[in-house]
């Protein structure tokens, strides 16, 4: 199973991302997901989003989306290099939570 974050993600005008994507592997569907997406700069510059969605009772397969809104206290994204980690409810084995992580590039 290799389900994955697209690898770029667009921001807007401000810095904020709305909304993160990407595949749902083979034969899987995903019936919820949590997403963060952040960035850490050694000079101080911090900036997190995450988002929750549940998907409808037969699940989803082939592309997933998850709306994002900015963490309290952070900093609006730079373009650049992020951090994407997340975890999903998927079909595989009648069901199990997978974890994962990318390095993804914010537009």
């Amino acid at each position: 199973m290799a389900h994955n974050f697209d690898e770029k993600l667009q921001i807007d005008s401000q810095g904020m991302l709305s909304c993160a994507t990407g595949p749902v592997d083979g034969n899987e569907k995903m019936f919820w997901i949590v997403a963060f997406v952040y960035q850490n700069d050694p000079a101080g510059h911090f900036a997190c989003g995450w988002g929750v969605k549940q998907f409808s009772a037969g699940g989803v397969k082939d592309r997933w989306t998850c709306p994002i809104k900015m963490a309290p206290g952070s900093e609006a994204f730079d373009t650049g290099h992020a951090e994407a980690w997340a975890l999903a409810r998927v079909t595989d084995q009648g069901g199990m939570f997978y974890p994962w992580g990318d390095r993804v590039t914010l537009e």
